[in-house]
């Protein structure tokens, strides 16, 4: 069993709403393209390595299915987790500040929001998606400078912490994407 701590529990299981809240990001994030994840399988079966340059060749022939399937997949997961944390039971609004996971999903959303609005309105190139991940990576550099990293010894800042390292990765796929 766990200490208690000063402010109850100090975790929560994963339950059903968890898994209804999870159900439905990704449902949200298929219906976006229904062909995705059959084009991600097709590219998948012409993967042929054996020839000179075939890892290259692969990369560049998942580039689109890989956009069409784990972006959107990674976009809808971030704010479906923010849901998640602020169900009860749940810490203290000041310890959740301090959780990198809570941080790392909040600015990434924000940042997805910004994007959405800027790629609609004032038409700025889809490419310029690497902004979660460079406020992901911003956002724990400012939390360890000012020592407010705290994460908790539960699956829900885990798992934000994980999504908050997903949006890292992204950074070099999207100046990839820009520069070929």
């Amino acid at each position: 069993m766990t200490d208690p701590g000063p402010y109850g529990p100090s975790h929560r299981r994963f339950s059903v709403g968890d898994a209804m809240i999870l159900t439905a990001a990704v449902a949200a994030a298929i219906t976006l393209d229904r062909r995705a994840p059959l084009a991600l399988l097709e590219a998948l079966d012409q993967f042929d390595l054996s020839r000179a340059g075939g890892w290259v060749r692969a990369i560049y022939r998942l580039r689109n299915p890989l956009n069409r399937v784990a972006l959107p997949i990674l976009i809808f997961a971030t704010p479906a987790w923010l849901l998640m944390r602020i169900r009860r039971p749940r810490p203290p609004r000041d310890r959740i500040l301090r959780q990198p996971g809570f941080i790392a999903c909040g600015v990434a959303s924000l940042a997805v929001a910004g994007l959405f609005a800027g790629i609609t309105i004032f038409r700025i190139p889809e490419w310029s998606g690497f902004a979660p991940g460079v406020m992901v990576a911003g956002s724990w550099i400012a939390m360890r400078i000012a020592r407010r990293w705290e994460p908790a010894r539960e699956w829900v800042d885990r798992s934000g912490r994980v999504l908050g390292v997903l949006w890292i990765a992204t950074l070099p796929w999207f100046f990839w994407l820009a520069w070929w």
